[in-house]
């Protein structure tokens, strides 16, 4: 999970392997059914409100 400065909210995200990611107003999320989640990384690309 990676997460947005209070300021600021997810406009987009990456995660560095995964099957796919979701945002909420705050925060990006990876999700992998295959893979666990030990050294998944997700990124946030946050703008300012």
């Amino acid at each position: 999970m990676a997460r947005c400065a209070e300021d600021e909210y997810p406009i987009s995200g990456t995660c560095n392997r995964g099957d796919r990611f979701d945002m909420d107003e705050a925060s990006v999320y990876c999700f992998s059914t295959s893979d666990s989640a030990k050294g998944m990384i997700a990124r946030a690309i946050c703008a300012k409100k």
